[in-house]
């Protein structure tokens, strides 16, 4: 276990084993120029919720890593790669973090992704929101995954 996730554990609670590290790669020009009509900065849970709900792709939660701290975050699928439209959209030479470890996906094509924030709703109480890190421990799929050091702060 790195010091990274050693951290991410005792920080969040997620356990290193639901860490999965990702290497995150450039839109093609095309779907770029269309993210571009939906990002806005610093809203990656929206923007990727959009995406995934729009173009029929996987939505991705997890943790990017920037200046060595990682940062809660969202990024979309598309097949097997992996991209991060709200930073690539919204900076102007895109640098991606310098590393992303992904917790959960949600396939955007299927009720999947709308199932779970529904069920985070009904359990929380909190609203109809995208997947988030905060929300995970009251979504049935990650009950006894998350230490309760996580579960405490997301009551």
């Amino acid at each position: 276990m790195s010091q990274l996730t050693k951290f991410i554990h005792m920080a969040y609670g997620v356990k290193s084993e639901h860490l999965k590290p990702v290497i995150i790669n450039s839109l093609p020009e095309y779907l770029l120029n269309e993210a571009k009509k939906i990002i806005k900065p610093k809203c990656c849970y929206d923007n990727c919720y959009k995406l995934a709900s729009e173009w029929n792709i996987t939505y991705v939660i997890g943790f990017g890593v920037v200046e060595g701290f990682p940062i809660h975050h969202a990024w979309i699928k598309i097949g097997d790669s992996y991209f991060d439209p709200t930073l690539e959209a919204t900076q102007t030479n895109f640098i991606p973090a310098s590393e992303y470890y992904m917790i959960d996906e949600f396939d955007g094509d299927t009720t999947e992704l709308i199932d779970f924030i529904c069920e985070v709703d009904e359990k929380s109480g909190i609203g109809l929101y995208p997947p988030m890190i905060e929300n995970l421990g009251y979504h049935s799929k990650w009950n006894g995954k998350l230490d309760t050091v996580s579960l405490t702060l997301l009551d």
